[in-house]
């Protein structure tokens, strides 16, 4: 045991005074530094690609309102002032985001009022709420809701609220996604 540490402590004391005379010592030194960056670049790019991922982790997309405001018409008088039925807006809405593995999870919500119009009735009407998901690749995520909203009297107001959940989609990549949220009264294939 002894032998094999007295040559070892011989053998790094060689390398050692080769390393700090010229010439080749100079050599031995440069490959000895280059194999440290990349080492060193290694684990830049690794700490730099975790911190990426970190920062993406707390990215929850851009929401904004798709339209606010819906009418609701008698068939074949759509646009008739005298024949609104119910007219809705969105005042507001918000998000909230999780990550599960490779999936980003939203819960959307809204909220806002219905009122009664001219020819409106104490009674429910359905409210055509979209919610889609966007990125600059395209869309990721897209569905038509019904929200059924309660007027209990004539010349009444209510409020609703809205709240979808478990919305999955792809974990982003970049922050390049957006929220869209609002009245959709056209047909659920319409692009965005």
């Amino acid at each position: 045991w002894f032998l094999k540490a007295s040559l070892g402590g011989a053998l790094l004391l060689g390398v050692a005074a080769c390393t700090s005379s010229g010439g080749s010592g100079k050599a031995l030194e440069s490959l000895a530094n280059d194999k440290t960056l990349g080492a060193n670049n290694t684990q830049v790019a690794t700490n730099a690609t975790a911190a990426r991922t970190k920062a993406l982790k707390s990215y929850c997309p851009q929401l904004d309102l798709l339209e606010p405001y819906y009418e609701d018409f008698p068939r074949g008088k759509k646009g008739d002032p005298e024949a609104l039925r119910f007219q809705a807006t969105m005042l507001d809405a918000a998000r909230n985001c999780t990550y599960d593995g490779d999936s980003l999870i939203l819960s959307v919500g809204a909220r806002g009022r219905v009122i009664t119009g001219p020819t409106g009735n104490a009674g429910s009407t359905k409210l055509p709420i979209r919610i889609a998901i966007k990125s600059t690749d395209g869309v990721l995520f897209s569905e038509l809701y019904q929200e059924v909203a309660t007027v209990a009297q004539e010349g009444g107001t209510t409020s609703f609220q809205f709240v979808q959940d478990q919305i999955r989609v792809p974990a982003p990549t970049a922050r390049n996604y957006k929220i869209l949220v609002g009245f959709d009264s056209g047909p659920p294939s319409r692009n965005l």
